[in-house]
């Protein structure tokens, strides 16, 4: 079976629990179908997962994660913030449950995260706004799936 490298940008994960990989697993089963076979995440905040291995758990070599903050250090790479933990608004609200209507995973001002990702980072091409609509880059792109206003 060919595969197609996976790629994760400016994505948030939080409230995720899991024995490997609380924020993403992933699980190769075949062969890539290009001369450069990488999953890549890149302007990403994992924070508040809980696992007993990583945050991010891949079965090979074949991950690139660049400018994002991941809490447990894990996927070494290019701008990451090592053991970081990042500071959201609200990210399990007023019921104590991740996932729901109340949430609010925006990066808290002052946050690690904030303004610390690369304009020019992989994947960030042609991404004008972010998941609320609001302008992508605003000086230096945030990491994760908010920009802070």
């Amino acid at each position: 079976m060919l595969l197609t490298p996976i790629t994760f940008t400016n994505c948030t994960f939080t409230g995720n629990s899991s024995n490997q990989g609380a924020a993403l697993y992933f699980f190769q089963t075949g062969s890539y179908d290009s001369a450069e076979p990488t999953d890549v995440v890149t302007d990403s905040l994992c924070g508040q997962n809980t696992s007993t291995d990583s945050t991010i758990a891949h079965s090979s070599a074949d991950l690139a994660v660049t400018y994002s903050c991941l809490s447990d250090g894990s996927g070494g790479g290019s701008g990451n913030i090592s053991s970081c933990s990042p500071t959201f608004v609200d990210a399990n609200a007023a019921d104590n449950v991740f996932g729901t209507a109340d949430d609010n995973a925006h990066l808290s001002s002052g946050a690690q995260g904030v303004n610390a990702s690369l304009n020019s980072a992989l994947g960030l091409s042609g991404i004008h706004t972010d998941l609320d609509g609001a302008a992508r880059i605003n000086g230096t792109v945030d990491m994760g799936a908010y920009e802070l206003p």
